[in-house]
């Protein structure tokens, strides 16, 4: 994967597509990395310029020697690759985490922005925050591999976790979770310790889009309504049968979702 050096962290990134087309980048979920958007990537890259990136110790991105995770420092990563790379203005989609990063950057860079897509996300701050604190110090000292069966429960939803026809999707992301690193749970810590934004949806001036799983054990569909009601211009999508990784879970609902929203946006709808 081609690297770019931003804010002292090595950022690894994927970039398909017409290099002259619309941009869209993708940012994922704590736990997770690039490849959790594999199916909007494939369908998105005939007519887009794609970029999905692995943030800070996640993927192909290694952890910050000075250990900052801060969704501030994240959504400034976003914010210079955009410039790097000179994408903007983008679609920017995030899951969980990345949607931390994306309502920040709608509100803080406007110019970086056509419009917002969250996924399993959250304005406000960390709600179910005593329950996640235990997990963010025992990944801290042990790892992941300890706390997996809780990480597989808060990714996915109950259809995921049972279907056979799931099992596959299960097996990769229960490996790859499982060998993360104990310095994950300082990136944990961050996600679980962040501030409220709720304040700053106003701010947002394009359009956004809030999806939420219908099986979502994390972030309910309030918290994604919070989200397209606090803004200018949103709208909420529920998606059957999907839990925190809508992306990864119902790819074809969640694309589906995102063309009619990047149309709407680029004002071909």
């Amino acid at each position: 994967m081609p690297m770019i050096e931003i804010n002292g962290v090595e950022i690894a990134y994927e970039d398909t597509g017409p290099r002259d087309a619309q941009a869209i980048v993708l940012a994922h979920s704590l736990f997770f990395d690039h490849r959790m958007f594999e199916h909007q990537v494939a369908r998105f890259a005939e007519d887009y310029r794609v970029i999905a990136y692995d943030q800070r110790g996640h993927g192909f991105t290694p952890h910050p020697k000075h250990g900052e995770y801060g969704m501030d420092a994240l959504t400034e990563d976003a914010a210079a690759l955009i410039q790097r790379l000179e994408l903007g203005p983008v679609h920017i989609v995030g899951n969980s985490m990345g949607g931390f990063v994306a309502l920040r950057l709608g509100a803080r860079y406007p110019a970086l922005v056509r419009s917002v897509t969250t996924i399993g996300s959250s304005a406000d701050k960390e709600h179910n925050i005593e329950q996640y604190r235990p997990l963010v110090q025992a990944m801290k000292e042990h790892g992941a591999a300890p706390v997996i069966e809780q990480l597989m429960y808060t990714m996915f939803g109950d259809t995921t976790l049972a279907a056979q026809s799931q099992a596959s999707l299960r097996s990769t992301w229960r490996n790859r979770m499982a060998a993360l690193a104990r310095e994950t749970g300082s990136a944990a810590e961050a996600v679980v310790e962040r501030q409220s934004v709720v304040d700053e949806l106003a701010l947002i001036k394009v359009p956004v889009l809030a999806i939420a799983g219908d099986e979502d054990h994390a972030y309910g569909i309030d918290l994604s309504e919070q989200i397209a009601q606090g803004v200018n211009d949103g709208r909420c999508v529920v998606i059957k049968a999907a839990g925190h990784s809508a992306s990864l879970e119902a790819p074809g609902p969640v694309n589906e979702a995102l063309a009619a929203h990047f149309k709407r946006a680029e004002g071909t709808s």
